[in-house]
């Protein structure tokens, strides 16, 4: 799995791409202007978390 930075419809989001097919796996909408990570990509810690830079600082994502 590799893990990006993206956009779709106007909102930023995080993706997941197979990297065997190159096919999306998953998107997670993280929202609009003050969430643009200006394609900075995200950083997963050893705990699973994800963090990506923002416009406002940092965000991280905590996976269920």
């Amino acid at each position: 799995m590799v893990y990006l930075s993206g956009a779709r419809n106007g909102r930023w989001t995080l993706e997941g791409i197979d990297w065997i097919t190159g096919r999306s796996a998953f998107h997670y909408e993280l929202g609009g202007a003050r969430f643009n990570s200006f394609y900075s990509q995200p950083q997963i810690d050893d705990q699973g978390r994800v963090m990506v830079s923002a416009l406002y600082g940092a965000l991280r994502i905590q996976p269920a």
